[in-house]
């Protein structure tokens, strides 16, 4: 499983404003996080997206995210 447990679409968009496909997904080889391999998506770890899954209002949907560096 590529994308771990779950994937949660985003609403961004891209420059001609079409919905760009960026997403917050697990993954399916944890020996790649950290690594900058991705095409726009933001890989956390399986337990980080669980617990997202778990505590997010509607699975997700209409959630704000605030991403930290």
């Amino acid at each position: 499983m590529s994308f771990g447990s779950y994937f949660y679409r985003t609403n961004h968009t891209n420059d001609n404003g079409n919905p760009s496909g960026v997403g917050i997904h697990g993954t399916g080889n944890p020996l790649f996080n950290g690594m900058n391999i991705s095409h726009g998506c933001f890989r956390v770890d399986n337990k980080a997206i669980e617990e997202f899954n778990r505590i997010a209002p509607n699975k997700g949907a209409g959630a704000s995210i605030i991403i930290y560096e």
